[in-house]
C-alpha cells in the first residue's frame, strides 16, 4: 500500500508498505505552482460536490488497483475510493481521474 499525505502547505510525506512491511518514509516540500494546481483541481472543479463516494470494481476482475482519497477543505471532508478504470464498467469522473494523475506525479518524484 502507499500513502501520500499532502499539506496546505506543500509538505509531503509518503509512506510505502510493502510485504507488510513498512519502507522508510520519505518526505519533501511541493512548489508552489504544484500547490496551486492540487489546490485548484479541489476548490474549482466541484470536487467536494462530487455525489459518489465509491466506484467497485466489477465482479468478474480479480487483480486491480484501488485508490482512496480524502480531502479536507474549510472543515468539510470528502472521501472517495475507486478502482482503476479498466477494472469498472461504472463511469469515473473526469475530475477524479485528473487529481489521480497530479498525485500520481507527485509520487513519481519519489521514484
Amino acid at each position: 500500500s502507499e500513502i501520500l499525505t499532502i499539506s496546505n502547505e506543500g509538505n509531503v510525506r509518503y509512506l510505502v508498505t510493502e510485504n507488510e512491511q513498512p519502507l522508510p518514509e520519505k518526505t519533501m516540500t511541493l512548489e508552489k505552482p504544484q500547490v496551486k494546481k492540487l489546490t485548484a483541481l479541489i476548490k474549482e472543479t466541484g470536487f467536494m460536490q462530487i455525489p459518489i463516494d465509491s466506484i467497485p470494481a466489477d465482479e468478474n476482475v480479480s487483480e486491480y488497483v484501488k485508490f482512496s482519497l480524502k480531502v479536507t477543505l474549510n472543515g468539510n471532508t470528502k472521501q472517495i475510493q475507486w478502482s482503476e478504470g479498466n477494472a469498472t464498467s461504472t463511469f469515473i469522473p473526469p475530475i477524479i481521474t485528473m487529481v489521480e494523475s497530479e498525485l500520481e506525479s507527485v509520487i513519481k518524484k519519489f521514484n
